[in-house]
C-alpha cells in the first residue's frame, strides 16, 4: 500500500482523499449505491464484454512488453501506462465498437487527438503539482466551481454568475500555470530527462499503436451485429 502511495503525487492523493470522503457521504445518504455498483460490475462480466476487456488488456500488455524489449518503456512509466489504459485505451475501445464507420477520417481524428501541443502543457501541469495542503484546498474548490459553471451555462438567468465563475477559474488557471512555469524554469536539468520524455510520449505513442487494434475491434463488432441481424431475419421468416 505504501509503495502505491509513493507513486502518487500530492494532487492525486488529494483527489483520492476527497473521492473517498464523497463516497462515504453518498453511502451514508443512500446505502443502495453499493447494489448499483454491483450491478454495473456484473454487467461488465458479461462473456462478450469480458472477452473484449481481456483482449484489450492483452494487446496493451503486448505493447508494453514490446516497448520494454526495445528499451522504450521502463517501470518508471507504470503509473502513466495505467492512466492511459483506463483514460484512453479502454474508452477508445468502447467508442470503436459504437462507431458507425472506421474510415481514414476517423483514424486521422484519433491521431490528431493523440498528437497535440497541449499534451506538453498537460504533462507539465501534472508534473509540477503544489504541496498536499494546497491541493487539498484546490481540488474540491476547482471541482465545485466547474460544477457551478455547468449549471450556470444551462440557465440564462445565471449569466452574471457564469461570468464571475469564468473569471475565477481563469485566475486559478493563471496561478497554476505560473506555478508550473516557475517550477519548470528553475528545474531545467530535472525536467529534461529520459524518464520525463518517456512519460510524455507514452500516451501519444500507445494511442497511435492502438489504431490497428481499434480497427480490428470495429470490424469484429460490425460482424457480430450483422450476424445478429441475419439471425433475427431468419427467425422472423421462420415464424
Amino acid at each position: 500500500m505504501l509503495a502505491v502511495i509513493g507513486f502518487l503525487n500530492s494532487r492525486e492523493r488529494a483527489t483520492i482523499i476527497w473521492g473517498f470522503l464523497l463516497m462515504v457521504y453518498v453511502w451514508r445518504k443512500d446505502d443502495s449505491i453499493g447494489s448499483s455498483f454491483l450491478q454495473v460490475f456484473r454487467s461488465m462480466l458479461h462473456p462478450k464484454l469480458l472477452t473484449l476487456w481481456i483482449t484489450t488488456t492483452a494487446f496493451t500488455a503486448g505493447l508494453v512488453l514490446t516497448a520494454n524489449a526495445a528499451g522504450l518503456w521502463h517501470t518508471t512509466a507504470i503509473k502513466e501506462t495505467v492512466y492511459w489504459f483506463f483514460g484512453s485505451g479502454a474508452p477508445l475501445t468502447g467508442r470503436a465498437i459504437a462507431a458507425k464507420t472506421f474510415d481514414r477520417a476517423y483514424a486521422k481524428r484519433l491521431a490528431r487527438s493523440a498528437v497535440r501541443f497541449t499534451l506538453i502543457i498537460e504533462f507539465l501541469v501534472g508534473l509540477y503539482v503544489m504541496p498536499l495542503a494546497a491541493e487539498l484546498v484546490l481540488v474540491p474548490l476547482v471541482a465545485l466551481f466547474l460544477m457551478m459553471q455547468v449549471v450556470a451555462e444551462n440557465d440564462p438567468a445565471h449569466a452574471a454568475i457564469k461570468k464571475l465563475l469564468d473569471r475565477v477559474l481563469m485566475l486559478i488557471g493563471i496561478g497554476g500555470m505560473t506555478w508550473v512555469l516557475v517550477s519548470a524554469l528553475t528545474d531545467i536539468d530535472g525536467l529534461l530527462t529520459r524518464e520525463h520524455a518517456e512519460r510524455l510520449l507514452l500516451a501519444p505513442a500507445f494511442t497511435l499503436a492502438f489504431l490497428p487494434f481499434l480497427y480490428a475491434i470495429w470490424r469484429w463488432s460490425r460482424w457480430e451485429q450483422d450476424r445478429t441481424m441475419r439471425r433475427w431475419r431468419e427467425t422472423k421468416v421462420a415464424a
